[in-house]
């Protein structure tokens, strides 16, 4: 068989699919949307799961095609919109900046510039608003003394004069870069 050919069951998907969508009402006029879900995803699945596997795949991609539309037509007809994906940043709690507040009074104590920077970097996660933190973040980003980190530093100084711009030690630090 060569690769312009395809498998009976592949038509057979594919012509009861269109059948079955050109009977089918339109949305405006559905009862049940599920239904229609149905059969254009089994439509879809089958010309999808015939070119990933000519073997079989129009068969298993019209099943998923047709189960994954049923339910998203019967969401639509209860009135429901699509599943929409969860918002990507949370809100920071106070536990959080609690926490980075104990990461960040245990930088001040360590020699080590990677677990410093480590330490800060895991604050500034923790509470995004601290002025203090992405100052301090900048500071150990410009002792680490590396190229990239040359404009990390700057960034962090930045965002700290953007959270409080009359953040002096912040200003300073950006000037003296």
């Amino acid at each position: 068989m060569n690769r312009t050919e395809s498998t009976p069951l592949f038509r057979i998907a594919v012509i009861g699919a269109l059948l079955c969508t050109a009977a089918a009402p339109t949305p405006a006029a559905a009862q049940d949307n599920a239904v229609l879900g149905a059969l254009i995803g089994a439509g879809a699945g089958a010309a999808i799961g015939h070119q990933v596997n000519r073997r079989g795949g129009a068969g298993q991609g019209a099943i998923i095609g047709a189960l994954g539309g049923y339910l998203l037509g019967k969401q639509l007809n209860q009135g429901g919109k699509p599943p929409q994906p969860p918002a990507q940043a949370t809100p920071r709690s106070f536990d959080d900046c609690a926490a980075a507040a104990r990461s960040y009074e245990q930088s001040k104590s360590v020699i080590d510039r990677e677990k410093k920077v480590y330490l800060l970097q895991n604050s500034v996660r923790l509470c995004t608003g601290s002025a203090l933190y992405h100052n301090d973040l900048g500071v150990a980003y410009y002792q680490r003394d590396r190229i990239y980190d040359r404009e990390r530093a700057r960034a962090e100084f930045n965002q700290a004069l953007r959270i409080d711009p009359n953040y002096q030690s912040a200003r300073q630090n950006l000037n003296s870069m």
